[in-house]
């Protein structure tokens, strides 16, 4: 499974299958991290192979949303280009809402996202459109198989919290919907 990220500033980069978070339990952060960064995305399931799909195509290459967050350790984040990979590749640093729902229920429901009890991010959902192009772009530069994850930014990458505050809990929102809960410990 790849997870093909679209950044907020527009590139594709990809996140291994280690990042991916299965259960809302903590983020513990390795001892180099100091400063974690955060990032809202929708993300939406490949459930058909292709390359070079068109925007006018893509609606028949995906088939269910969930929404996300990214965590990236300021520390890697600081070192240029090849900071940035690294930071994509920390384990356990891509948090995705389950179940996954239906397409046509993303026009209902946006994203809400809050650190500690207050609004750290929010969003309406997105339309289709821009999941359309999205899959265009990213499809002209990688191959998609069934089961892989389009994950889209929706915001730029924030700082969420540091080594001094010992450990934040971050709770997201669809709609009124509690869809994820996680605590980061350094």
């Amino acid at each position: 499974m790849n997870i093909i990220v679209r950044t907020y500033s527009g590139k594709i980069c990809f996140r291994p299958d280690t990042s991916w978070k299965e259960r809302d339990d903590a983020a513990y952060l390795p001892e180099f991290v100091n400063s974690v960064s955060a990032s809202p995305a929708l993300f939406v399931r490949i459930c058909k192979a292709g390359r070079f799909v068109s925007s006018k195509f893509a609606r028949r290459y995906y088939d269910s949303f969930a929404y996300g967050m990214f965590l990236y350790p300021d520390d890697l984040l600081n070192d240029g280009p090849e900071g940035f990979a690294c930071a994509s590749c920390l384990d356990h640093s891509t948090f995705v809402s389950y179940p996954l729902r239906d397409i046509g229920a993303l026009a209902k429901r946006g994203l809400r996202v809050c650190r500690d009890g207050e609004e750290f991010f929010a969003c309406p959902p997105p339309p289709e459109s821009v999941i359309d192009s999205c899959l265009e772009f990213a499809s002209s530069r990688c191959y998609l198989r069934t089961g892989d994850f389009l994950a889209i930014e929706l915001g730029p990458i924030r700082s969420l919290c540091a080594r001094d505050e010992a450990e934040c809990q971050v709770c997201a929102y669809c709609g009124d919907n509690l869809i994820f809960d996680f605590k980061t410990v350094f």
